[in-house]
């Protein structure tokens, strides 16, 4: 090697050594930056034909590629199961612990206890009383519920509109960051802080929605959901959500429609929009369980509510007669089947039939008067119970003609194995061959009391609102009356006025006559419906009966299940998420021990370079003394 070479490879070491020592350096400075990676010099020597004329250093960065993508993809599932874990929490506590006071299931058993009261003694002002307030406190509870569950609802759907500004601005970050970078690689500068922020960038929108990334040989990279919608390139894809305000039970979010109460999560303008929410392009992070909280799990809760204040609205003021049996003929041509008065029947009040079809299996249909045609077809929610085929009729014609109408629509369901006809007056009648199958099992039609002494002992004591609309489950305009039901249902003002209603069911009925308490306790306590998945207790098409404090309990039973299965959910997701990040971070962050010995190395290596200098200066001035 020549003095000439000696001098040059020790100029460039000494270069590379006050890069060391400036990275080292900037190490130390930002071991506690959020997102700073550990950076150290890549060495190449640059050589000519002359020989060894310099070295360049390049910038890189300590990170395991591999673990990073682990990590933003734990990161959304963890965001995504901490936001449910708080919600279900939320749910929990406001649907109560079994057993405890000041819970729905306490109400229920208040005026339980408060009937079996008046029941005992029906001519006390004190126990006439006491069951009104009781049922006030049972309604008051209900509405408190609904409204608590729409706040959860309202405050989601302001959650989403935070999440998709937070997104907004991220993907903005990330594309401006995209460019520099680009421009930094082409130029030949140092970008490893500008990738540093960009990967925190990501990591944080990860926390979001799902991820995942792909890095091209110019530096740009590009951003998906795991579903394949971009986010970013070399511009950002901005998220459009329009806030809703305050929700109630009738707020649906309809994909693809510009008539939906609540908004989706959209990209593009006009005929280009795309709905993330409705093609499932957002999977995880905390912006699709916000969806999920706001379109199905609470909701499920408001349903839960609705079917309960349904239930005993109806428990007090319906009656179900079942249908007489129907001979016809005799021989080989004889019918037999039931028929059923349907006088007094209301607007959304079901006749079920019960048959068995040609295979031997037991069908059911609920027929629903409507009424308008323009209400038809009725949608299969007008039921709660999943197991009926639902079938509605217009009963806007000529008073008196409930069951010819009803006869009309049965027998165009039924086909012609059976009979369906209106003999007499309001009755309907449906009949098959008495041999063999298909055939009537049951028939029955229920009758909402709307007059509080209208001569029976059933009485509409819960009613919608303040105005004593009776609730009669009636569908109109495409709602359910049942939607919302537990956030209006209130007692009876008749009855708040006159307490003794609970025990008159008419102007001759004695004070002591125990004959609606006695009913209306054994309705309240003993009554069953059928519930389906619109309660999220089943699923599918499966479907149970319970009493009204039954499916109280069950309610209470399955948020405290929800709870715990959430709770426990995020509890194993965050050991994964813990162990990601202690991964990454021991291969990215900076470490002190190693930076100080680095730079006890990098203070030998200058001091190796400059011997070099200082024994090749001596040989030049010893050079330059001698005498030619």
């Amino acid at each position: 090697m020549t003095i000439s070479s000696a001098i040059l490879a020790s100029v460039a070491g000494l270069q590379i050594n006050q890069q060391e020592s400036a990275l080292v350096a900037q190490n130390i400075a930002n071991a506690s930056t959020p997102g700073y990676t550990t950076k150290t010099l890549s060495v190449e020597d640059r050589i000519s034909d002359t020989g060894l004329n310099g070295m360049v250093g390049t910038v890189q960065r300590q990170l395991n590629t591999e673990v990073q993508q682990q990590l933003n993809t734990s990161t959304s599932e963890n965001s995504y199961l901490s936001t449910q874990s708080s919600y279900a929490t939320n749910i929990d506590q406001l649907f109560g612990t079994p057993g405890a006071t000041n819970t729905l299931e306490a109400s229920i058993s208040g005026l339980s206890s408060a009937l079996s009261t008046l029941q005992a003694s029906p001519s006390s002002q004190s126990a006439q009383q006491g069951a009104t307030s009781a049922a006030q406190t049972l309604a008051s509870t209900l509405n408190q519920m609904s409204s608590n569950v729409q706040s959860l609802r309202s405050q989601a759907d302001a959650s989403i509109g935070d999440a998709v500004q937070h997104v907004n601005t991220l993907t903005k970050n990330i594309a401006d960051l995209n460019n520099k970078i680009v421009a930094g690689t082409a130029g030949g500068s140092d970008i490893s802080n500008l990738q540093d922020q960009r990967d925190l960038d990501v990591q944080q929108l990860a926390s979001y929605v799902d991820v995942q990334t792909r890095t091209d040989s110019t530096g740009l990279m590009n951003v998906f959901t795991t579903a394949g919608q971009q986010l970013v390139g070399a511009q950002a894809t901005q998220l459009n959500f329009n806030q809703a305000g305050i929700l109630s039970a009738d707020s649906v979010y309809t994909p693809n429609s510009s008539n939906s109460a609540l908004s989706g999560v959209t990209t593009g303008t006009g005929d280009n929009t795309t709905d993330l929410i409705a093609t499932g392009q957002i999977r995880s992070g905390s912006l699709a369980a916000l969806v999920n909280e706001r379109d199905v799990v609470l909701p499920q809760a408001q349903n839960q509510l609705d079917d309960l204040a349904s239930s005993i609205a109806s428990a007090f003021s319906d009656t179900t007669t079942k249908g007489t049996a129907v001979s016809i003929g005799s021989g080989a041509t004889a019918q037999s089947g039931q028929s059923v008065d349907l006088t007094g029947i209301q607007n959304g009040n079901p006749v079920n039939l019960s048959y068995v079809d040609g295979a031997g299996n037991t069908q059911q249909i609920e027929l629903v008067p409507v009424s308008s045609a323009s209400n038809l077809p009725l949608p299969q929610s007008t039921s709660t119970n999943p197991g009926v085929k639902v079938i509605g009729f217009d009963n806007s014609g000529v008073a008196g003609a409930t069951a010819v109408a009803a006869a009309a629509a049965l027998q165009t369901a039924l086909g012609t194995n059976f009979t369906v006809s209106n003999p007499s007056g309001n009755l309907l009648q449906v009949v098959s061959l008495t041999s063999g199958t298909p055939k009537v099992a049951s028939l029955s039609a229920t009758t909402t009391q709307t007059q509080v002494q209208g001569g029976t002992a059933t009485l509409p004591l819960f009613t919608m609102g303040t105005t004593n609309v009776v609730y009669t489950g009636n569908y109109s305009n495409g709602q359910l009356q049942r939607t919302g039901l537990s956030s209006i249902i209130s007692v009876n003002s008749q009855v708040v006025s006159n307490p003794s209603l609970l025990v008159s069911y008419s102007a001759s009925t004695l004070p002591g006559d125990p004959t609606r308490p006695t009913a209306l306790l054994n309705q309240f306590t003993n009554n069953q419906s059928t519930y389906g998945s619109e309660t999220g207790i089943v699923t599918g098409k499966a479907s149970f009966a319970a009493t009204i404090s039954g499916l109280a309990n069950q309610m209470t039973s399955y948020w405290g299940a929800q709870s715990q299965n959430a709770t426990s959910a995020l509890s194993s997701q965050q050991v994964i998420q813990n162990n990601l990040q202690s991964q990454y971070t021991t291969t990215s962050s900076v470490n002190m021990d190693n930076q100080l010995a680095q730079l006890v190395q990098i203070q030998s290596a200058y001091t190796a370079n400059a011997r070099v200098m200082t024994i090749a200066q001596s040989m030049l001035s010893t050079l330059m003394q001698i005498q030619v």
